[in-house]
């Protein structure tokens, strides 16, 4: 079973020295795998890029030669080499991943394990064994159509074309030097297509691996509280449960290990694969007709083998995305009510781990996930028309509760925006307004112009964002829970229900921006005109009246000052619509589940297909009662 799982991978890895062994000894400063790294390393540097890039000085200003550079060969040969290179570095850590993918193998399992084991292993076969021959193929492909270009020069002709064009500091012209390149530009093409394909199956075969161990541990999380001999005691229990939270943080580690050491490697692949196939698209755009055919051919075999590569890494990263939180489901199914509470209280730990879902990302940036590799769906278009003017909205002041978002990332755009609307509502309306109360006290109209224009709307405005800051973590939750009832399949009535909802509101959303938007400005508008026309220049009066401690009569400190007063007041604005529209928008989402939910009980007894069976129907009303106490827990 081990040798079918990781036969493929390992050949090809070894094939450039780069598979992390866990056998090997550590303290072995040389031997074979390091030679192979060593001469494949040379190949690719040597023959490809190094060259190639020094080519670029020469053939500088004409985009044709320089797009043909850079697309055929220097980007991906290098693109493989950083791919080799990154594996290389991270051997130790990888070696004990692999030691550990080697002991789930060999430990004792039942049959259902090893059969989740076995499926995940043909799939990730399958792709190693495909994903070989479809990056050797484009390769035999371009090589057969160059060397068929090649071969129409006569040896001395001095303008015969390498298979890729590269400037080396001697004459390659004259034979056996011309083909002694050619060759050794062959076996760099080679050597870069196996460290391309391998790395990206190697992370596949770990990826697949840890999500068939997710679901292993999601069964046996099911079957906790019973099992083929009955219920459990408390003490046989607590024992299941703790293997079961120890192998939980082990998978949740091993994940996160891996995600760490290639998501730097994988935005930069990212990054390159988009300069590709900008590249290759403006070749095929601008080639003579002569050789259209031959651009043709490789672009189709180049574009197939790009897209390729990103799905496979969207797909298992949306299996991690899966299997990781449908740990807390699980624990959920367990039948928990056959425990005391404090010991079913324990099920709550798993639960809350399984909420922040693992994932694999481009350099923590972006997430891969099916989402991602296939955006304009009609599953993510009815998402977005959802929630796309409330995210807008709350995005612009940072206090969105993005739930893709790393919980451990302590700064990023969001908080910044978050701290600079907050600076702009204290630091220009409300903290500079109640100090100018110390010096109007007594005064009733100046007091209540100071308290009811600003003061108060903006403190409000700061409190409504301040709140949806703190409580973040949970918001997050609600956002994820959110997202997944509509990316979970539907009847059409179902959806129906959802976008009548959503269409209300987005209404609802856009007319209270519009309203208070519509207001300040006519605010603003009016009192810039009081400004303008004021005869005396210390008697001018601010957008917000307010006190600071120096003088704020001269220019152009008081144009700064009404600008930033102006901007708290959008800020302030944005911050008040937003978040009374985000709170209906899940509160008219969860009423659209219990829509929807209602419609399921009133045909629990009876579907088209005639009346359920005993079994049908007590499965079903299960599933009832656990979507009703989640959406009761959600409210």
């Amino acid at each position: 079973d081990l040798n079918f799982v990781i036969g493929w991978n390992r050949f090809n890895l070894s094939l450039v020295g780069i598979w992390p062994d866990p056998l090997q000894n550590p303290k072995q400063k040389s031997g074979l795998s390091r030679c192979r790294f060593m001469i494949a390393s040379f190949f690719m540097l040597g023959f490809m890029c190094i060259p190639q890039s020094a080519n670029l000085v020469f053939i500088w200003g004409n985009a044709d030669m320089m797009t043909e550079n850079l697309a055929t060969a220097n980007i991906p040969v290098a693109n493989s080499f950083m791919k080799a290179f990154t594996i290389w570095r991270k051997r130790k850590v990888l070696k004990l991943l692999v030691n550990f993918f080697y002991q789930d193998w060999h430990t004792p399992k039942t049959f259902e394990e090893r059969t989740i084991m076995l499926k995940n292993a043909k799939l990730v076969r399958k792709i190693s064994i495909w994903c070989t021959i479809l990056t050797q193929t484009m390769v035999t492909i371009y090589i057969v159509l160059r060397i068929s270009t090649i071969i129409k020069f006569s040896s001395s002709d001095p303008a015969r074309p390498m298979l890729y064009t590269a400037y080396f500091p001697f004459d390659i012209t004259r034979s056996p030097i011309f083909e002694l390149i050619c060759v050794c530009q062959m076996l760099s093409a080679y050597s870069a297509t196996v460290s391309y394909t391998g790395s990206d199956s190697f992370i596949s075969m770990l990826i697949l691996h840890v999500c068939g161990q997710f679901e292993n541990l999601r069964e046996r999380l099911k079957n906790l509280i019973n099992d083929s001999n009955g219920v459990k005691t408390s003490q046989e229990f607590k024992s299941e449960l703790r293997q079961i939270v120890m192998r939980h943080e082990h998978l949740n580690w091993f994940a996160k290990t891996l995600e760490d050491s290639f998501n730097m490697m994988m935005l930069i692949q990212i990054l390159f694969c988009t300069i590709q196939l900008c590249f290759q698209g403006f070749q095929v755009f601008t080639v003579k007709n002569e050789s259209m055919t031959f651009q043709l051919i490789f672009l189709i075999s180049f574009v197939g083998f790009i897209l390729v590569h990103l799905y496979i890494y969207c797909y298992v990263g949306e299996m991690l995305l899966v299997q990781s939180t449908e740990i807390g489901f699980s624990a959920y199914e367990s039948n928990w009510f056959n425990v005391p509470g404090k010991e079913a209280r324990n099920l709550l730990f798993i639960i809350h781990r399984s909420t922040t879902p693992l994932c694999l990302t481009a350099g923590k940036f972006s997430t891969f996930s099916l989402q991602m590799f296939s955006k304009q769906n009609s599953i993510c278009i009815d998402l977005n028309f959802a929630i796309g003017w409330n995210r807008f909205n709350l995005s612009l002041v940072g206090i969105w509760p993005d739930p893709l978002q790393n919980p451990k990332q302590k700064s990023g755009l969001s908080r910044c925006r978050f701290i600079l609307a907050s600076f702009f509502m204290l630091g220009f309306v409300c903290i500079p307004q109640s100090a100018n109360l110390v010096f109007i006290w007594g005064n009733a109209d100046m007091m209540t112009e100071n308290l009811a224009t600003a003061n108060i709307p903006v403190a409000n405005s700061f409190m409504k964002a301040f709140t949806i800051w703190r409580k973040r973590k949970v918001l997050k939750l609600l956002v994820n829970f959110f997202y997944q009832d509509w990316y979970t399949p539907k009847t059409s009535e179902e959806r129906t229900i959802m976008l009548k909802n959503a269409k209300l509101v987005r209404k609802i959303s856009i007319w209270c921006t519009i309203l208070t938007q519509t207001l300040l400005i006519i605010y603003i508008v009016l009192k810039i005109s009081a400004i303008i026309f004021s005869p005396d220049d210390l008697a001018r009066p601010m957008i917000y009246t307010a006190y600071f401690p120096f003088d704020a009569t001269k220019s152009p400190i008081f144009e700064l000052i009404c600008a930033c007063q102006i901007l708290s007041a959008f800020s302030g604005t944005v911050a008040y619509t937003g978040s009374d529209s985000f709170i209906s928008m899940l509160v008219i989402h969860v009423c659209g589940q219990f829509e929807n939910l209602r419609e399921r009980l009133k045909n629990l007894i009876n579907d088209p297909n005639g009346i359920k069976t005993s079994q049908e129907f007590k499965s079903e009303l299960r599933q009832i009662v656990m979507r009703h106490e989640h959406l009761n827990w959600f409210v």
